[in-house]
This record gives structure tokens, sequence and C-alpha cells, in this order.
């Protein structure tokens, strides 16, 4: 059996290895080709287009490169019927993948789509074409299975990959701030500068920089420099191993906010963006909060700082909040919920052995 993966984004390479590894648990025989990351790699799946080059996001964005994600497309039609694949699965990265799902449904392809678009964000007609066009779908969050299934759209939901382990987080706290600045160049830009200006504020603290694997160091060495910043340090290490022996984190909106609850570590969620995004994002998006742990239990858990807001005044006043010890355990009080409503065991597994029928 052949089967043709597309995750584009750092997460869903990560999230695309889990399921690999689970297939060829399931069967030895399987031929993989994929776009994606050092994760997929790992598993000796074939990479025929990196995530550090499909790495675009923002409205403005997408217009600016609108020929590059035009190029994708083309490249991957010829090189889906060139591998002649028997299923195709998509992971998250809509704008790209729902053009491929039509296309592969048209060959007479079995498309399967693990995370597919937050249409209760933003965009819910983009439900017809899920429907016309995706075999088996598979959804993250248990509230989606239900919205979908309104539309007539068989979703099946198998637990959060994220959180499929379940993790006791023991290990002794250092003085360490734990800095998420993004995964892709431009949230990298516009954020870690922000991050790093309240830096001098905390002294008795080391700030240790998670780069993404779709950043290249030189992007962080040219806003970090170590003649003043003194106590930043950059790390190749998984996130997950930076945030188990911090004491706090600065989180850009995204799955890192996920991690950071599943570990139990207090954090501050930032987002910035430019001007033009942002207008767009306020007329066109649909949610109260920005953050996943706060949009998944429906209050302000954590606290966001948005635009205006990430600032070095607030944020350093939010990171003092973090210390606090009552502030802290209202928040992993909290964090218990979200792991209690996420949490299933098995999940890759469980998908994988769907996907393969």
């Amino acid at each position: 059996m052949r089967i043709y993966i597309i995750g584009a984004e750092p997460s869903s390479d990560y999230i695309a290895s889990k399921l690999v590894f689970q297939m060829k648990a399931l069967n030895k025989n399987l031929i993989f080709r994929a776009w994606g990351g050092k994760n997929l790699e790992k598993q000796d799946v074939q990479i025929v287009v990196n995530n550090k080059q499909t790495s675009i996001m923002g409205f403005s964005s997408i217009i600016k490169n609108f020929k590059i994600v035009s190029n994708q497309f083309k490249f991957c039609k010829r090189d889906i019927l060139a591998f002649k694949p028997d299923k195709i699965v998509l992971i998250d990265y809509a704008g790209l993948n729902l053009r491929v799902a039509k296309f592969a449904k048209n060959k007479n392809i079995e498309v399967c789509y693990y995370i597919p678009p937050k249409i209760w964000a933003w965009n819910k007609t983009r439900i017809y074409k899920i429907k016309k066009y995706v075999d088996k779908l598979y959804v993250i969050f248990p509230f989606e299975k239900n919205i979908y299934e309104k539309y007539g759209v068989k979703a099946k939901y198998f637990g959060n990959p994220i959180f499929e382990n379940k993790y006791d987080n023991q290990q002794e706290k250092e003085n360490v701030i734990a800095l998420l600045p993004g995964s892709r160049l431009q949230e990298v830009k516009k954020i870690l500068p922000e991050m790093l200006n309240v830096v001098d504020q905390f002294p008795s603290y080391r700030f240790i920089i998670v780069k993404s694997s779709n950043v290249c160091k030189s992007h962080y060495d040219k806003l970090v420099n170590i003649s003043i910043f003194k106590n930043v340090n950059i790390s190749n290490k998984p996130i997950e191993d930076i945030l188990i022996k911090s004491k706090a984190a600065i989180v850009t909106s995204g799955t890192a906010t996920l991690e950071a609850a599943k570990i139990n570590i207090p954090q501050v969620v930032c987002y910035k963006t430019s001007k033009f995004n942002f207008y767009l994002a306020k007329l066109l998006l649909n949610v109260k909060h920005i953050s996943l742990v706060n949009i998944l239990l429906n209050k302000e858990c954590v606290k966001e700082l948005i635009q205006n807001d990430l600032n070095s005044k607030k944020l350093s006043s939010e990171i003092n909040r973090l210390f606090d010890s009552n502030y802290s355990k209202k928040v992993i009080s909290d964090y218990k919920k979200l792991n209690d409503l996420l949490y299933q065991k098995n999940t890759s597994k469980n998908i994988a052995v769907d996907i393969l029928g």
C-alpha cells in the first residue's frame, strides 16, 4: 500500500511521525512519501518537500506568496500522479490541503483528513468541500465532532495527539523562563523582540528560546545580541524538554499553548502580527479567545496579550503574576480540566488502524 502524507507544518510533521510509527507497526509493507520535516525523516519516510519551504502564514503573507502556494499545488498534483498512492493523509494546512483533497478525490484516491480546518473559528463554508472530497475525517477536539455531524459529515474523535500520553511533571524546576516565539519566521521576527524586552527585568532568571526547526539560527542570532542578553540561550531541544524545567513560559498562540498546559507550566500567551492581518482577523474570526487553552475551557485560564497589549510593561506584570502561588495553582487546576477533556489512550494508534481500514 502506498500512502502520500502532507504534514507541511512543524506541528503536522510531529503528529504525522507518530501516525507513521503506528502504521508501520501494523503493516511493514507500507510505502510512504511526504511533505514534512525532521520527525518524519526519523521514521525513514521519503520527504519530497521540506516544511521549511511551506511555512506561510497570515492573510498578507498568503496574498504576497500566492504564486508560491499555486506552484506548490501544481507540483503536488504532478507528484501524486507520479507516486500513485492508494491513500492520501492530509494534516492541517487547509489552504493547500482542501485543494489537494478535491484533486485526489477526482482521481479516485481515498482522502483522509487529520486535523481539518477550524470551521468553528472562521469560514464555515469550507465544511461543504470537506463533505464532498474527504472520505475519512479525524478531529482533535471533542466539540468538533458534533459541529461536523450537524452538517452530515461523519467525523471521528480518538483524543488529542498531544495528550495521548499522561505526563506527571515531577522534575525540579530551575530559574528558567521558556520563550516560545512561534514556528514561523514571520512570528519570530514580530514576537521575539517583544519577549526579549522584559529580560533585563528578571536578572535572576535564565531565558531559553525554543528554536523552531523551520527557522534558521541566523535569524535568532540577529535578534539576540549575546553581549546584551547574557542570560538568554537559544535551544534546539524539543519544546517538552525545555518546559519541564521551566517555572514559567511566554508562548506564541498555537499548539504550544497546549504543550505548556499538558506539562502544568504557567504561561502568558502572546500574539502580534501586521496591522492588516490583525484587522482582517478581527473581521473574520468568530472566537472570544486566541489561545487553544482558553477556547477549550471557554474562559480565560491564561492571560492573552495581543497586538498593542504585547508590550514590556504588561508582559513583565503578567510574568510576575505567574510566580504568585495562588494564581499559578488556579491555572494548574484549570489545566487538569483540560487534560481530562483531551486525554485518551492510543490516539495515534487508533487513527492509524482506522486509516488502514
